[in-house]
């Protein structure tokens, strides 16, 4: 959700990375378009990753792919002690020639819910409003109440070649649904004036699914947005 816009048709998808072969890998991601650059420096990155995420994300300009590399192992054993980069992600636009961009995805450890409040501080200093700013930490605090700020995913996003300069925090460990935080997804709503008849189909078909991630910040056109995760509801 951004100004005016909810973009709803989008996934992620998560597969080991032992279930795709490095020359399927390979085949897929140049069948999707990926240029041959990014194409060369996902296959020297692939060595060490245990997952192999791949999303797409429809927009008004049409679409972007997305496979990103996971560096899990050493965050599930517990062994991160300071800022690590977790997820390597390439995205592009099929249809466009142009180049597409690298997202790097930094993980901040045991973070208290100060220490996050003041990472976004950070991320939002530069919004026009502090609308977003406080809706972010509202859902943190919600997310909290079930469990501790520690053993919450904390990261933060940028991208080569943009303004983008994000958080994405895994709040899967809270054990909570969408409907739980029904009042600040429609505070999201309100701030992007972004109409009912749009958003109440939405919110209706997935208010009953675990709330995976919230992601936010600064975009890559310079401009504040939310990107809610969540499960699939069977």
């Amino acid at each position: 959700m951004s100004k005016q816009t909810l973009l709803s048709n989008r996934f992620l998808l998560g597969i080991s990375k032992q279930q795709v072969p490095k020359n399927s890998l390979f085949v897929i991601c140049e069948g999707l378009g990926m240029q041959e650059c990014h194409l060369d420096l996902l296959m020297d990155n692939l060595p060490n990753a245990d997952v192999v995420h791949f999303g797409f994300e429809e927009n008004q300009n049409g679409c972007i792919y997305k496979v990103y590399l996971e560096y899990c192992v050493n965050y599930n054993r517990g062994k991160i002690t300071k800022p690590t980069l977790i997820h390597m992600a390439f995205k592009w636009n099929p249809s466009n020639d142009e180049l597409g961009t690298i997202a790097y995805y930094t993980y901040y450890p045991k973070l208290s819910t100060a220490s996050i409040v003041d990472r976004l501080t950070a991320i939002y200093s530069t919004a026009t409003d502090n609308s977003s700013f406080k809706i972010a930490q509202d859902i943190i605090n919600a997310a909290t109440a079930y469990v501790e700020a520690n053993d919450l995913m904390y990261m933060e996003v940028s991208e080569e070649g943009n303004l983008r300069l994000s958080f994405d925090i895994n709040v899967y460990e809270a054990n909570i649904l969408l409907s739980d935080i029904k009042v600040y997804l429609f505070k999201i709503r309100q701030h992007f004036s972004i109409s009912d008849r749009e958003f109440e189909p939405w919110y209706n078909k997935i208010k009953d699914s675990q709330f995976g991630h919230l992601s936010g910040g600064i975009d890559r056109d310079g401009k504040d947005f939310f990107t809610v995760y969540y499960e699939p509801v069977p």
